[in-house]
């Protein structure tokens, strides 16, 4: 038997160890991109499973409800560590590899609290194997919606990632300190987190079938609210704290919406496997996006945003097929 929350709790200590590791070799390049990539496989292992236990265990009633509350605390919980990282750097004067050992300490804290304290749900390895050999032979009969939502969602997660990463080096570059990127991430965080918990109850009033297009008007205004706040680099702060707050509002509610679209053609025989889908999307976006980035961002230039402004809107386009 292989329980879930022990996959949960091996792909948490795992991420902190190549956490750990990444902090500690930021000298040689090969090895950043070993431990990056690592992080990423463990990463995607409680990333996939959290959605996947929250669909199992949800109606159908109340599934954006479960999901809206799996995004409002993974949001809480991210900003609080850009907050506690920053303030470290800044206030207690830490270094990066302390930095990174401290998010080690608190991962495997984590880790060990989810092994012991979550009632497990275990699935049989002949189960397993199974669901495996129908996956694979399945692939290519599954629901043509479902690609389309997958291929969507892989451009919506390039857009969204060319801002996240490059939006904490863009507001250093103009002359903040890390503690004000803390502050600032935090904010957004605690802004969208809390756009869950009042926005989500009153989208679930919505018909099912009318969720759909409230997903994709979000994708749309998402995309122009990109462009409005990185057209000018004048008064960038301003912008910042207005449209891309709004911004941030929305993404925080487009995540459990996506995945609520997703469940539609999931049940608890592919729940699994239609999640393991989508983590790999996400994975896979959360690669290439860094990549065009790289090759987009310069010192200061907000250009990489204006173009992750053009992606999300193809995402949009792709929503519409």
């Amino acid at each position: 038997k292989i329980g879930r929350k022990w996959l949960i709790a091996l792909g948490i200590i795992g991420y902190a160890l190549a956490q750990l590791g990444f902090g500690f070799v930021n000298t040689y390049i090969l090895l950043i991109l070993l431990f990056r990539i690592l992080a990423g496989i463990f990463v995607s292992a409680p990333n996939t499973l959290f959605v996947s236990m929250c669909l199992d265990i949800s109606t159908n009633e109340k599934k954006v409800k479960y999901l809206s509350l799996l995004s409002f605390f993974s949001l809480l919980g991210s900003s609080l560590g850009y907050e506690i990282g920053g303030s470290l750097y800044n206030y207690i004067h830490f270094s990066i590899s302390q930095i990174f050992i401290s998010q080690f300490i608190l991962c495997a804290i984590t880790s060990l609290l989810f092994a012991l304290l979550i009632k497990d749900v275990k699935i049989s390895s002949l189960s397993l194997n199974n669901s495996k050999k129908i996956s694979f032979k399945s692939l290519f009969s599954l629901n043509k919606h479902i690609y389309v939502l997958l291929i969507a969602l892989l451009t919506l997660t390039i857009g969204q990632i060319l801002i996240n990463k490059y939006l904490d080096t863009y507001i250093i570059h103009i002359g903040n300190e890390p503690a004000t990127l803390g502050h600032y991430v935090l904010l957004t965080g605690v802004i969208g987190a809390i756009s869950n918990l009042l926005i989500i109850p009153l989208v679930k009033k919505i018909k099912n079938k009318y969720l759909s297009f409230v997903l994709i008007l979000f994708v749309f205004l998402s995309s122009r609210l990109t462009f409005i706040t990185f057209s000018s680099e004048k008064n960038i702060m301003v912008f910042l704290l207005s449209t891309h707050l709004i911004y941030s509002m929305l993404k925080s509610i487009i995540t459990p919406l996506e995945q609520n679209e997703l469940s539609k053609y999931s049940s608890l025989d592919n729940n699994g496997k239609i999640m393991g889908a989508r983590q790999t999307m996400l994975s896979i976006g959360n690669v290439v996006g860094p990549l065009i980035g790289s090759l987009l961002y310069t010192k200061g230039n907000p250009l990489v945003f204006i173009i992750s402004g053009f992606i999300i809107l193809l995402s949009f386009i792709i929503y519409l097929i």
